[in-house]
């Protein structure tokens, strides 16, 4: 987010949305959770929300069912 955020303020070359939502989806949801509020960057989209959310609802029961 920090490094999409950056580009955009440059109207520089942006990550496509398809990779960070990609990226969310398989296991960075909480990271793009907390880049989204500390560089105030797409936190207006619903679908990085829900995106985010469920990848990191899909890392937490995986990481429940491996360790328990």
């Amino acid at each position: 987010m920090g490094v999409d955020k950056k580009k955009a303020r440059q109207k520089a070359w942006r990550i496509p949305e398809r990779n960070l939502l990609l990226l969310g989806f398989l296991g960075g949801g909480l990271g793009g959770f907390l880049g989204m509020h500390h560089f105030r960057h797409k936190r207006k989209h619903l679908i990085f929300k829900v995106i985010f959310g469920l990848g990191t609802l899909l890392i937490g029961i995986t990481t429940y069912f491996v360790f328990i």
